[in-house]
């Protein structure tokens, strides 16, 4: 009961709030689907001595998700994190192309972007433009089908901020072009945490240092606690 009233109260305040796009701005048509049953929740939970440490330091809590067995795309960086946050997201993605890939700056989606699922492949012409997507491909994996000459196949993922607006944030960029053909991504729910000065989109080649993984397959939501600068997992 106690889960069918949080989701509830979610659809209340992404009813109330619009959605940002790739560039700041809001998409009034972006709904989150709250009848999915792979909704997943990341409750992080901070000690409030170490709470006045990191906001007096200026550092941001940081989440990236794994796409093709890595991480390279900070999804989403927060500044206003409290005590108790709430992350929330659901299989729900686009597909992209971009220019380049180069650890420290900001994601650049350069083609338009589509809407896809898993279990579902877009082309991209000669010209440049990405078609629909159709069904077709691995059934966990989204396939970009290259007809247009180099390019890095991007992939985004819907996420809900805990004040409850809802996003599609960029989460992975392939590091290497590709010239044609398909190149397949696969995202799993897989994330890691860490406090550090950092952008929403930013792109990184290595792990940071301090980061903590949490593995949310199998599970509808996970607490990790951060208390005394360390990070660990609820046993609760």
């Amino acid at each position: 009961m106690n889960k069918v009233l949080s989701l509830l109260s979610v659809f209340l305040i992404t009813a109330l709030v619009s959605a940002c796009d790739h560039n700041g701005g809001s998409d009034p048509d972006m709904d989150l689907d709250l009848n999915n049953p792979t909704i997943k929740n990341l409750i992080v939970e901070i000690d409030d001595e170490d709470l006045v440490f990191l906001k007096e330091a200026g550092l941001e809590l940081n989440i990236a998700i794994k796409v093709n067995n890595t991480f390279n795309v900070v999804w989403y960086s927060d500044s206003d994190y409290l005590e108790i946050n709430k992350y929330q997201w659901s299989p729900t993605f686009e597909l992209y192309g971009s220019n380049d890939f180069q650890a420290g700056s900001t994601v650049e989606m350069q083609t338009n972007t589509v809407s896809t699922e898993l279990g579902q492949e877009a082309t991209l012409d000669s010209a440049g433009d990405l078609g629909p997507a159709m069904d077709g491909g691995p059934t966990d994996s989204i396939s970009f089908i290259n007809n247009f000459g180099p390019i890095h196949p991007g992939l985004a993922q819907q996420l809900i901020e805990p004040s409850g607006t809802v996003a599609i944030l960029p989460t992975y960029v392939t590091p290497d072009p590709i010239i044609a053909g398909t190149e397949v991504l696969t995202p799993v729910n897989e994330v890691i945490l860490w406090f550090e000065e950092n952008t929403t989109g930013t792109q990184f080649s290595e792990l940071p240092s301090v980061s903590f993984m949490v593995e949310l397959t199998g599970l509808d939501e996970i607490t990790v606690l951060y208390t005394d600068g360390e990070w660990s997992i609820s046993d609760m």
